[in-house]
């Protein structure tokens, strides 16, 4: 009789180690945490490009308005005078000239520069300038509601339903109401005009009536209320001109969420910075052929990079400037913008260069230490330019070097660094 193999038993047969697991495993998860870290990063570039897309929308919006209403430009305050705006610098902020107020409830400037309302001095007619109206958030955060009944120009809501609330926001702002067809054959999308909060009623125009037909198939309702996520605002620069209407030099600012406080509208100190290579002029050369080379004599020396680099200062108390990479700075002296691409340092008072040090020329008051302090010269009191924020008193004070994406025009003295900009478009003259 032929014999029969036996088959391999369980000891002959090969397998993994516990060390090639763990190291497999190790491997396997330095992958896994590359690939996540991905995700953050492309949902913030998500957020940005919508955010771009929706700004470059409102700025062709604006463009259009302009072209066909030159008088928000030019008769910005509405008096029919169209040169006596001639050699200024204005903002045009319908929205900020309603919302924003100064401590006596009067409509606040724009930093130093007047604010004008071009004519839309209410917020519902500032919004319908200013405004992408497409932004429709709903109550609660449920997106519909039982439809009890429903007649051409009213509809009976679920006592569920908050109406108060519809209530209160068609007095400030757009809503509108949605009725839903389960099976998505039809919808209709109405203007609320009122509600009766007691009754669960909400009502439209009458002339905006739901078909009979469409009444027995819509039994769903979704209730919106307008909220206006973006807006813009304008900044003119009017050269000298005598004779006539002169041309203006216009950027749009297209703001997300925008913080409507004059304490997103201060202004700082600032001063040409010393470049990215933190030396005044040309790094290692004597410019001016005089004193020692980078001393402060050199600093906007032609052929540097110091026109490219500020440094803002900010007192103790005071809300700090939003300086961060991607941000933008205002000159309100000559009403240019900039976008920040870098912060390069921040600074103790005597500290100038960041290298953590006295360097020659920085111990202002001769005490061996570097001192954040107003009192630079350490004489007890406050001397010209060195309350920085106008408040008597002997504050501490900070600063931080930027770079930004040109050249800086003059040398400046103040800058503003409002929060909550998208972007900042230059539309020429106008």
């Amino acid at each position: 009789m032929i014999g029969r193999r036996r088959p391999a038993t369980a000891r002959h047969a090969s397998g993994a180690t516990l060390a090639e697991v763990l190291i497999s495993m190790m491997i396997l998860g330095i992958g896994v945490v590359s690939l996540a870290s991905l995700f953050p990063v492309g949902m913030l570039s998500s957020v940005r490009a919508t955010k771009l897309t929706h700004a470059t929308m409102l700025r062709d919006n604006c463009e259009a308005i302009l072209d066909v209403m030159p008088d928000v430009i030019h008769d910005p305050d509405r008096d029919g005078n169209y040169i006596e705006h001639n050699f200024s610098i204005y903002a045009v902020d319908p929205y900020g000239y309603v919302r924003i107020q100064d401590n006596q409830g009067n409509p606040a400037p724009f930093g130093p520069l007047p604010r004008f309302h071009a004519g839309f001095n209410n917020e519902t007619l500032a919004l319908s300038l200013v405004g992408l109206p497409d932004s429709w958030s709903d109550y609660e955060g449920t997106a519909r509601t039982e439809l009890m009944a429903l007649q051409s120009d009213r509809v009976k809501v679920s006592s569920k339903f908050n109406l108060i609330d519809v209530q209160q926001d068609l007095l400030t702002s757009s809503v509108r109401v949605f009725l839903v067809d389960p099976g998505g054959q039809q919808s209709r999308v109405r203007t609320v005009t009122g509600v009766q909060p007691a009754n669960g009623i909400i009502t439209w125009a009458a002339n905006q009536p739901v078909p009979p037909s469409a009444i027995s198939r819509l039994s769903e309702v979704r209730v919106e209320r307008q909220e206006i996520k973006y807006t813009w605002m304008l900044t003119v620069r009017k050269p000298y001109f005598t004779n006539g209407l002169a041309r203006a030099t216009v950027d749009v600012i297209v703001f997300f969420k925008r913080p409507l406080s004059i304490f997103n509208e201060l202004t700082y100190p600032a001063t040409l910075g010393d470049g990215a290579d933190n030396a005044p002029g040309v790094a290692g050369v004597n410019d001016n052929a005089a004193g020692q080379a980078d001393d402060a004599s050199e600093r906007g020396w032609p052929g540097s990079d110091d026109r490219r680099t500020m440094r803002v200062s900010y007192a103790e108390g005071e809300t700090k400037p939003n300086l961060r990479r991607g941000t933008f700075l205002f000159d309100p002296d000559n009403g240019q913008w900039y976008r920040i691409e870098q912060v390069l340092a921040t600074f103790s008072t005597e500290d100038t260069n960041g290298n953590g040090q006295l360097d020659p020329g920085e111990d202002l008051n001769g005490n061996q230490s570097i001192d954040t302090s107003e009192d630079v010269n350490g004489n007890g009191g406050l001397d010209p330019g060195e309350d920085l924020n106008g408040n008597g008193i002997i504050d501490g004070v900070g600063s931080a070097a930027v770079q930004v994406d040109r050249d800086i025009m003059s040398r400046g003295v103040r800058v503003m660094a409002p929060q909550g900009i998208v972007s900042v478009f230059p539309l020429g003259t106008k």
